[in-house]
């Protein structure tokens, strides 16, 4: 996600570049810090995309065709609300991201009537995210190691409260429920692991390339996680739900590969494939009274041993 969101970022100067300035394609490479080719490529996408650029032979410069101008288009209501609306999720994730889109949309809607913006009539609401400004360092070393396929050093702090050092072949940056995330192979547990940035207090580049083990794809990996981590080998979870809590289980899809099932009671079975215990334990225990886990055993166990020790704990609080 974050090579595409960078590339939209560069899509979008570009077009602004062109915009009566006349750049050439080394002009564009420099400004931008990428190879001539690549522009060459950004270029052709831009056609492509039913932007009228036309380049100069005589002049080796790109300008658009017939006068045509970002200043001059003209949004509909709902280009403009679909506008707002990616500001409003991009500034809740802040950071560059959100940065590159403020100063897009500005220039965007200089021709947009101001009612037409205060008058919004959707928003979205999302979890508070992590102050970015104590990850900035981290994202941004590991954002220029992913790009590189580089190597790096960590200094990540665990449920021991202890700081180890790992070295990671970082694979990807990922936004979710608020946190930042980088997803990538670590050496010290030889296996693919997932890490907060807010748990990250230092990132040391070891000038050496890696490549993507075992053939990694992200969607496939994060569909064996409930939220953020996986851990270990796939296997069934299967959970019940009162009928109480069934209507509210029914009204949103909590995982792409879920299958629920009804009793005659009107309670639910929500069932999944998952690597890793914790993350379940902890959303199903949010359930109260109204949730259960039937399966694997060893889950189960845990999950009941959880259980009796939060009903200790409230006893000794009574007292």
């Amino acid at each position: 996600m974050q090579k595409d969101l960078k590339r939209v970022q560069r899509l979008i100067k570009i077009l602004q570049a062109v915009d009566g300035r006349n750049p050439g394609r080394l002009d564009l490479a420099n400004k931008f810090e990428v190879s001539e080719r690549q522009v060459y490529r950004d270029i052709n996408a831009l056609i492509e995309a039913n932007f009228p650029i036309t380049y100069s032979k005589k002049t080796g410069a790109y300008s658009y065709e017939n006068g045509f101008s970002l200043k001059k288009i003209a949004l509909t209501q709902n280009e403009l609300q679909a506008l707002l609306l990616s500001k409003e999720i991009m500034s809740s994730i802040g950071g560059a991201a959100a940065r590159s889109m403020d100063s897009f949309f500005s220039r965007l809607i200089d021709n947009s009537k101001p009612a037409s913006i205060s008058n919004q009539p959707v928003s979205v609401r999302m979890d508070l995210p992590v102050d970015f400004q104590k990850i900035e360092a981290q994202y941004n070393a590991l954002l220029q190691a992913v790009e590189a396929h580089e190597r790096v050093r960590i200094e990540h702090i665990g449920e021991s409260r202890e700081y180890t050092k790992r070295e990671l072949d970082p694979y990807r940056l990922f936004y979710s429920d608020g946190f930042w995330y980088v997803i990538g192979y670590c050496h010290l547990r030889d296996d693919i692991r997932t890490f907060a940035l807010d748990k990250i207090r230092h990132v040391e580049p070891l000038d050496q390339s890696f490549g993507v083990r075992r053939n990694f794809d992200f969607e496939a990996y994060m569909s064996t996680c409930w939220k953020q981590y996986s851990l270990g080998e796939p296997e069934e979870v299967t959970m019940r739900f009162s009928p109480e809590a069934a209507k509210d289980i029914k009204r949103k899809k909590w995982h792409p590969k879920q299958r629920i099932s009804e009793n005659p009671d009107g309670s639910i079975m929500l069932s999944v494939e998952l690597a890793g215990y914790e993350e379940i334990i902890r959303w199903v225990l949010s359930w109260g009274r109204h949730a259960e886990i039937i399966g694997p055993d060893a889950l189960k166990k845990i999950y009941n041993d959880e259980v009796r020790q939060m009903a200790r704990a409230g006893k000794r609080h009574e007292k």
